[in-house]
């Protein structure tokens, strides 16, 4: 499932961490809009694509079927950029 995160007055560039899990919360409930788009198996992370990458986010069921809490995958985003990111303040030290 691919979404956008609506924060007043601008659109957030990738989707809050709250946001990912409303989303994959909201497909596995049934009487949804989003219930029935999504393929969700329990035994993996549920991945939530946003406009600039994706979150994993597992959820856990009670004895009931409803969910019981939510954990998210974050990744070093940074990192796999292929940038190297340099503070500013270690340019200055050779002046």
């Amino acid at each position: 499932m691919h979404t956008r995160c609506f924060i007043p007055h601008v659109c957030h560039e990738a989707i809050g961490v709250l946001a990912a899990v409303t989303i994959a919360t909201a497909c596995v409930i049934p009487d949804t809009v989003a219930y029935g788009f999504s393929d969700f198996n329990p035994k993996k992370p549920f991945s939530v694509e946003h406009p600039s990458g994706e979150f994993s986010v597992t959820l856990s069921f009670n004895s009931q079927g409803k969910v019981e809490s939510a954990a998210l995958l974050r990744t070093a985003r940074l990192l796999m950029k292929g940038e190297v990111m340099i503070s500013p303040k270690i340019w200055s030290q050779g002046e």
